[in-house]
Order: C-alpha cells, then sequence, then structure tokens
C-alpha cells in the first residue's frame, strides 16, 4: 500500500512540476521572450524536480525497510518467547537446556549482535551457536516421539526467518524505541527462568 502511494504521489508531483515548467514557458513566451531559446533555468529546473523526486523515494524505501525491520524484531523475539514457553511442556532434560538456550540466545542477540549490526557487521556467531544447540536439542526430542517436537521446530523456524528478515533490512539497533519490544520479551523470558 506504501508503495503504490509513493508512486502516485511522484507521479502527481512530476506532472505538477511538467505543468507549471510549460505554464512558466508559455506566460515568458507572451512577455516577448523567445520561447524557443533554452535558458540555464530551463535546464535545470526539471533536474531539481527529479532530485527531488529521488530523494523523496529513497525516503520512502527507508522508511518501509524501518518498518519491515521493527517487524522482524518483534516476530523474533515473540518466537523466541514461544519457544520458551512450549518448551516447558518438553522432558525434563531438553526443557531446561531449551529454556536456558532461549534466553542465552535472546541475550546474544541484545548484547553482541545489534551492537555489531550498528557498527556494519553481520550476525553474530554467539546468537548462531544457541540457536544450533536449539537444534540439538530437537533431535533428542524427535528420537523420543515427543509432542512438543513439531511445535518447537515451527516456532524456531519462524524466529529464523525473523532473525534474517531483520538483518536484510540492516537494522540499527540503537533507537530504543526499536529495541523495546525485543527487551520486554527478553525481561519476560528472563523472570521465568529465574523461578
Amino acid at each position: 500500500m506504501t508503495m503504490i502511494l509513493t508512486v502516485v504521489i511522484i507521479a502527481t508531483a512530476l506532472a505538477v512540476g511538467l505543468i507549471a515548467n510549460q505554464v512558466r514557458r508559455r506566460r515568458r513566451a507572451a512577455e516577448g521572450g523567445d520561447g524557443e531559446e533554452a535558458s540555464v533555468s530551463d535546464l535545470v529546473s526539471p533536474l531539481e524536480t527529479l532530485a527531488v523526486l529521488l530523494v523523496a523515494f529513497v525516503i520512502v524505501l527507508a522508511a518501509e525497510s524501518y518498518g519491515s525491520a521493527g517487524t522482524a524484531v518483534e516476530a523474533e523475539a515473540s518466537r523466541v518467547d514461544q519457544l520458551y514457553e512450549v518448551a516447558d511442556y518438553a522432558p525434563e532434560p531438553q526443557r531446561e537446556r531449551l529454556q536456558a538456550a532461549a534466553v542465552c540466545y535472546a541475550r546474544a542477540i541484545r548484547a553482541v549482535e545489534w551492537p555489531l549490526m550498528a557498527e556494519g557487521g553481520e550476525k553474530s556467531p554467539a546468537a548462531s551457536v544457541w540457536s544450533s544447540g536449539f537444534r540439538t536439542h530437537f533431535k533428542e526430542l524427535a528420537h523420543r516421539d515427543d509432542p512438543t517436537f513439531d511445535l518447537l521446530v515451527e516456532a524456531d523456524d519462524e524466529r529464523s526467518k525473523a532473525r534474517q528478515t531483520r538483518i536484510s533490512e540492516d537494522y540499527a539497533t540503537d533507537h530504543p524505541g526499536r529495541t523495546l519490544p525485543c527487551d520486554a520479551n527478553g525481561a519476560r523470558t528472563a523472570a521465568l527462568t529465574s523461578r
């Protein structure tokens, strides 16, 4: 929807600019100037309009990326929280390990990966270690035919997709409004582990 609205606004601005340029040219010709002779302003004016449209387009794309990154952060935090809660129904050795891995993963994202991304880096190997740990515990549950296995795998798959989206949007992490959803879910997860 935002992209369609952007294209419509850009097309409208371009049409208005071209019409205004034609009106100005006709007035100039009516005042006695030679309508065929092009001045520097006649050449610069359309270039200025094009530059403004290009800047507007870049701003809209940046806003869309910002929104997509925020949505991906919320989805990732929600899936980690879901993974933690579903692990509550797993058998005892895997329950504790999965919940600990979920907490450590959330901490690694917040403390290691986001600062790396803010500096222009890539995803953190520390967070990847914990996400690989999820799959190790899933294998143990799969061998037991545990009913929580499918739910945990689905939550982990959605977490992984959300993480990739967040990374692809090159999410800047130092803005407090963006980190609030993940911080809230991380605090909730940490509180659950301390009981």
